[in-house]
């Protein structure tokens, strides 16, 4: 048996080291390598998908501006009729109450103008004009009134007090019981604002008037 040199045995480990070294070395560098290519890869990445969240965040953005600069001419057109809707109310609420207080206007003309307009307008000659309690010291000069006032001839009329009309104006009706024509003066409010809040709101630019819708507004004064 050939005997082993010790030297030989050292130089042989010398290489192995060397030759783990240098393998080691290799994966180091190979490692390094691959993970900036792999930093490099997830850094492209991530700085395409921020890109495709800001054009995606630009585009909703975009879309959302084209959608109120489209909803802004419905939104002030709802926001305007609501405008004049509550102004409408305060007028009409303000009229109400004038009418209730008789404030503004010659009471006992205009119950005279409401029962002989009423009355030329019915059937008949002979009327009953019934007002509240309220306005019973009216009574007295109410009829001469009215017949000075209708275009009719040959009228029997009769004023009386009526413990049922409990507001302002009168109620007209006929002998036979027929006819009735409510004229208080809330109720006649009632027939009439229809026609009168749309003339009242065709004063209001940008408004469509009543005649613009061919039809000839009615006279909202007459019963």
């Amino acid at each position: 048996m050939t005997p082993i040199d010790q030297n030989d045995g050292e130089s042989l480990c010398l290489d192995i080291l060397k030759e783990a070294q240098a393998e080691a070395e290799r994966l180091v560098a190979r490692a390094r390598q691959d993970a900036e290519s792999l930093l490099t890869t997830t850094r492209a990445a991530g700085e395409k998908a921020g890109q495709e969240r800001l054009d995606a965040v630009a585009q909703e953005c975009a879309r959302r501006k084209e959608k109120m600069r489209a909803s802004l001419p419905v939104d002030y057109e709802r926001l305007r009729a609501a405008c004049i809707e509550t102004l409408l109310n305060v007028i009409h609420d303000d009229i109400r109450n004038r009418l209730l207080k008789k404030e503004g206007f010659d009471y006992r003309e205009t119950l005279v103008a409401l029962a002989a307009t009423a009355i030329d307008r019915m059937d008949g000659t002979e009327f009953e004009v019934a007002l509240s309690p309220g306005d019973h010291d009216l009574i007295a000069h109410l009829e001469t009134a009215i017949l000075q006032h209708t275009l009719k001839t040959g009228l029997e009329i009769r004023v009386v007090s009526d413990p049922a009309i409990q507001e302002s104006g009168l109620i007209i009706r006929d002998r036979a019981g027929r006819q009735l024509w409510d004229n208080r003066l809330t109720a006649r409010l009632d027939r009439c604002w229809p026609e009168l809040r749309l003339r009242l709101a065709a004063m209001i630019p940008g408004v469509l008037k009543p005649a613009d819708k061919g039809a000839p507004p009615h006279d909202a004064l007459t019963p």
